[in-house]
């Protein structure tokens, strides 16, 4: 799912050791929170939720594979995240989406996510 995301920038894949570290060993990830469709044994999509503050949560990540997009399920799996999210106590959840990925900037307008002030980052690539 990772080589779908339209980011403003390409990003190079993680490699797993980086995923893990940060979703799993690092004790940032809100299990309770995070969840996995499967359809069978593949799976259909995801959101994982990690720690921002005391009483907030942070959305890493939300993807569909590829079959399985325009059918509501990334709606329907942050639906499910902001449930548990209210019901295991957090106070509000952020989320960041690059400009061109229109469609879960879409989704997360259509949750009631409000913008917060933009920010500018900007990256000088320094070549040997």
């Amino acid at each position: 799912m990772w080589e779908d995301i339209p980011w403003a920038t390409p990003k190079p894949h993680w490699p797993y050791e980086r995923f893990r570290n940060m979703g799993f060993e690092s004790g940032q990830m809100l299990g309770d929170v995070s969840i996995v469709a499967y359809d069978g044994e593949t799976i259909a999509g995801f959101t994982m939720t990690g720690k921002r503050q005391s009483r907030d949560g942070y959305t890493w990540m939300t993807g569909v594979g590829r079959d399985y997009r325009g059918r509501g399920l990334a709606t329907a799996i942050k639906v499910e995240a902001l449930s548990r999210a209210k019901a295991n106590g957090l106070r509000a959840m952020l989320t960041t989406n690059d400009e061109p990925n229109k469609a879960m900037r879409e989704v997360n307008a259509k949750l009631g996510y409000q913008m917060l002030p933009a920010h500018v980052q900007l990256e000088k690539p320094l070549l040997h």
